[in-house]
């Protein structure tokens, strides 16, 4: 007896029918699902190929900074502005990376200046070490090295170390401040170097121009007036007018002191340092000078090292005046020891206050009379 063959049945289904629905599912999965799987399966191939752990520094395309989360589909970095970037995964194998394993250690940083050869070696390492020293943040080891000449200018490599990556804009702008600043105070012009090796004209005050400004200056503070006229003009031609940024240090306690400082603009912060009574160092700033104050006298004239520590808290312009200088007005003319003796002795009794009200510190206290025979003793008048 014929008859049509009849598929097999499982449970009730028609095993036939099953076998092209569960086909038509597939394709349609396919077409629709295919870029979001292929996605997926990238991310999974990136996440098995990333070994970043946290404080690397990575350059990832146009970003370098430091790893601080490292997922299976992101990486997120920490700029040098203190910035976050969250990067996919998959983007580092698109792009070159430059990987290091500090992982949360100093960190080198390198920094070249092309500084104008009519300064010496010694004064250009001198000024760079100093102007990172200077900064306030936590370096390590600060060395430099000279590179070579080129246009008139001796390329510096400047090398230390930093902990916080987010830091290292700022504390390469200080650096290069405080290294203009010092460098202009040697005379130069112009102090780096330019990329075509010529060298911007800058207009800058002539002697006379200095001389007169610094003279009008003088006539105006009180501590000067027993002068004449000609020893006003005479100590003018003496002094020198500089300028110093922010941070820098204009000395240190202890330093030896053969100049004094009339404040022409700016600010400048006077601290003490000082041991309590339990043998530890601590500092206390005793007062900031403004415009027209005087510092750095009491070692200028009795010949003892700095008893104070200055800071510069705003870019200032400062009148020098050495003990050469200063000797050729005293003999001439003694009655300027009456007003410096007396703001001496104010200053060093403001400066006992201040420290009393810090941690009871100590200090002696001496009388105008006690200065004024210091001073004549020193310089031998």
């Amino acid at each position: 007896m014929g008859g049509r063959f009849a598929p097999e049945s499982t449970f009730g289904f028609n095993i036939g029918d099953l076998v092209v629905t569960m086909a038509i599912i597939l394709a349609v999965f396919s077409v629709a699902f295919q870029k979001p799987l292929a996605s997926f399966l990238s991310d999974v191939s990136a996440s098995l190929q990333n070994t970043y752990k946290y404080g690397d520094i990575i350059r990832i395309g146009k970003y370098e900074g430091e790893a601080i989360e490292s997922g299976w589909r992101e990486l997120r970095i920490l700029l040098s502005n203190g910035k976050n970037v969250t990067i996919p995964i998959k983007k580092t194998l698109e792009s070159p990376v430059v990987k290091s394993g500090y992982q949360g250690k100093s960190m080198p940083i390198e920094m070249t200046f092309d500084i104008n050869g009519s300064l010496s070696p010694g004064e250009a390492k001198k000024i760079l070490i100093e102007s990172i020293q200077e900064t306030g943040d936590e370096q390590s080891d600060p060395r430099v090295y000279q590179e070579k000449v080129q246009n008139e200018c001796i390329r510096y490599k400047l090398v230390f170390t930093i902990k916080d990556f987010s830091r290292l804009n700022s504390i390469q702008d200080k650096i290069r401040s405080n290294a203009w600043y010092k460098l202009r105070r040697k005379g130069l012009i112009f102090p780096f170097g330019s990329a075509t090796g010529q060298t911007p004209f800058i207009p800058r005050k002539s002697k006379e121009e200095r001389v007169a400004l610094v003279t009008e200056f003088i006539k105006k503070i009180e501590v000067f007036s027993p002068l004449s006229t000609t020893e006003i003009n005479d100590l003018a031609n003496d002094a020198k007018l500089l300028t110093y940024g922010v941070g820098e240090k204009l000395f240190n306690q202890g330093d030896p002191g053969e100049s004094l400082y009339i404040v022409c603009s700016g600010k400048i912060s006077i601290c003490i340092d000082f041991s309590t009574e339990n043998n530890e160092m601590e500092s206390c700033e005793v007062t900031v000078l403004e415009k027209g104050d005087i510092l750095g006298e009491i070692s200028l004239l009795i010949g003892e090292p700095r008893s104070a520590s200055a800071v510069i808290l705003e870019e200032s312009e400062l009148i020098y005046i050495d003990r050469a200088a200063f000797k050729k007005i005293l003999v001439r003319n003694l009655s300027i020891l009456d007003a410096l003796t007396k703001i001496m002795a104010k200053r060093q009794e403001n400066n006992v206050e201040k420290m009393k009200e810090s941690d009871g510190a100590s200090q002696q206290k001496e009388d105008t009379f006690s200065f004024l025979s210091k001073i004549k003793h020193f310089f031998q008048l």
